[in-house]
């Protein structure tokens, strides 16, 4: 699987015995990734998401690139946080997009960076048409990242800003 760098991050794919090591023996996640996993990583969305992760490698894992990404802080060897899109592109060629950076790395660009890598990689890819988002109204810095990475708001839904980037 592909690891995509960028300046400052190694955008690191997801396998199934990354997600096993994070959820039965977290000292074993770090040789794997080859850098140093602080204690508030994952965050309680992804460790609730991590059993569902496990599922889909497991079923389908040539999609797996498609999944959950660590972001690894190159020069620190850390996890600083992580990112990806929610599944394969779809029948119409839609991605979505999130990430989460853990709140000491916040306000420093590596969202955006991490993003900005996603999108260039997944739209030189034909299967892939628009990719959408979505974030709280309130969630200011998500708000910026989507809007600096080139994404448009196409409405709000409870709460929620809905995000589109079209490719094709």
């Amino acid at each position: 699987m592909l690891v995509l760098e960028t300046l400052r991050l190694s955008l690191i794919p997801c396998s199934a015995g990354m997600v096993q090591a994070l959820l039965y023996k977290r000292e074993e996640f770090e040789p794997l990734v080859m850098a140093r996993l602080p204690l508030e990583y994952p965050s309680p969305e992804v460790a609730e998401f991590l059993p569902f992760l496990q599922q889909q490698i497991a079923n389908h894992p040539e999609q797996a690139e498609w999944g959950l990404r660590f972001l690894r802080h190159r020069t620190e060897s850390i996890i600083i946080g992580d990112a990806g899109f929610k599944g394969a592109p779809d029948f119409s060629g839609t991605v979505e997009i999130g990430y989460s950076i853990l709140p000491q790395y916040r306000r420093q660009g590596y969202a955006l960076e991490a993003v900005k890598a996603l999108l260039e990689w997944a739209t030189a890819l034909p299967k892939v048409r628009q990719v959408v988002a979505e974030c709280e109204n309130d969630n200011l810095a998500s708000i910026g990242v989507l809007e600096k990475a080139g994404l448009v708001r196409t409405g709000i839904i409870d709460n929620l800003i809905k995000w589109r980037l079209k490719v094709k």
